[in-house]
């Protein structure tokens, strides 16, 4: 296995005693029931633009690394996702690379902002027209934080040039389980990708199938949205499209899931209530209609494929239990993008809110660092404005 490191700016390191702090309160998340209600409104995604990483992460404003969905043409699967581990490039963890490749996008299609649908900026010129900016990955984990109580998150949020950017921040226990991840759930990181390398094919003719997966590359969907009063831009990695389907982008798109295969009806609810949730709040996020799903064994051999509707899911969730309620995560959504906008109000590059969500996972704090030394817009993004 080879894995492939990337240059990236980095993040000063400071030590937080040097750090300029201010604790600014919190956002109450249980009990979850203050979130009832009726669906929110949330405007269907519509793709702005798209670009490629390629095998060494370099951005490229074009769809190279897009590809279609190839269905199987034999009845009985038996996709071996260990295959190919050996000689696999794999994206190195320890870059941290932010915004860097959303922030790029946005800087070659500045114009484009000025010919959208949102309302223009009267006093800036200069203005995004957009109130948030992020990776689906960071959407997610807001959406579903109201069921969250496992796994802590910490975000950086900038308001700069009036638009929020939120970029997310390692937390401790994510370092610690990455840094001491066993080499079978090391290789089974793998599998995801290998699952893709089965069932896809590049969109363009001259491309040849390489023999070793490449876990740089990558294709990434820029959607615009807007859940109630909340203007969003997403960033969002693409798994594969629909060959000559008429559906515009990202209608056309499909997610790739590998889960391991159920015996008995807990492991059935287990799915719902855990899998299924992310599995919908990544694809509806990001206006991605279809999730397959590669039926996997403990030693890696994909057996059946099942799909699922994204709409549909939370109707299928409820087979099982009231596990989760889509139109409460899209309500608590909606109100903690509210609160970030009343809380968030210094717009500066160098001002950083460190956003965070810890045991026992019922409130949400923030904290003002306003020294730079948590700064995570770069200096190439920031000056042309």
């Amino acid at each position: 296995m080879k894995r492939a490191s990337t240059t990236v700016e980095a993040t000063k390191d400071t030590s937080p005693n040097k750090q300029s702090k201010q604790q600014l309160g919190n956002f109450q998340v249980s009990p979850i029931g203050q979130y009832n209600g009726k669906l929110p409104f949330y405007r269907q995604p519509v793709e702005f633009g798209q670009f490629s990483l390629d095998g060494k992460r370099t951005f490229m404003k074009d769809n190279s690394q897009l590809r279609y969905y190839v269905t199987p043409k034999q009845l009985e699967l038996n996709f071996d996702l260990r295959k190919g581990y050996d000689t696999a490039v794999i994206k190195d963890d320890e870059v941290k690379e932010r915004l860097t490749h959303l922030l790029t996008w946005v800087k070659h299609n500045k114009k484009k902002f000025q010919l959208n649908d949102e309302k223009p900026s009267i006093n800036k010129k200069e203005s995004l027209n957009t109130d948030f900016i992020s990776w689906r990955g960071h959407f997610t984990k807001f959406l579903l934080t109201p069921y969250e109580n496992r796994e802590p998150w910490k975000m950086g949020v900038t308001l700069f040039n009036g638009t929020i950017f939120i970029s997310e921040i390692e937390t401790e226990k994510s370092k610690h389980d990455r840094l001491n991840r066993s080499a079978k759930n090391e290789e089974m990181c793998y599998w995801g990708y290998k699952f893709e390398d089965y069932l896809t094919q590049s969109v363009h003719d001259n491309v040849e199938k390489s023999s070793n997966v490449n876990t740089n590359e990558a294709f990434c969907s820029v959607v615009r949205t807007r859940l109630e009063q909340h203007s969003i831009l997403i960033g969002a990695e693409v798994d594969c499209c629909i060959k000559n389907n008429k559906n515009k982008p990202p209608s056309n798109y499909i997610e790739l899931k590998t889960t391991r295969i159920m015996y008995n009806e807990r492991q059935e609810t287990n799915f719902a209530r855990f899998k299924l949730k992310k599995f919908w709040g990544q694809s509806f996020l990001a206006g991605v209609p279809k999730v397959i799903v590669g039926m996997r064994d403990d030693s890696g051999i994909v057996k059946e494929l099942k799909t699922y509707d994204t709409l549909n899911i939370p109707n299928i969730v409820r087979q099982y239990g009231n596990f989760w309620e889509a139109s409460v995560c899209l309500t608590f959504l909606n109100k903690f993008l509210s609160w970030l906008k009343e809380t968030v109000k210094v717009d500066n590059a160098d001002v950083v809110y460190i956003v965070s969500f810890n045991e026992p996972f019922d409130v949400i704090n923030v904290r003002l660092v306003e020294d730079g030394s948590e700064r995570f817009l770069p200096k190439w993004f920031t000056d042309e404005n």
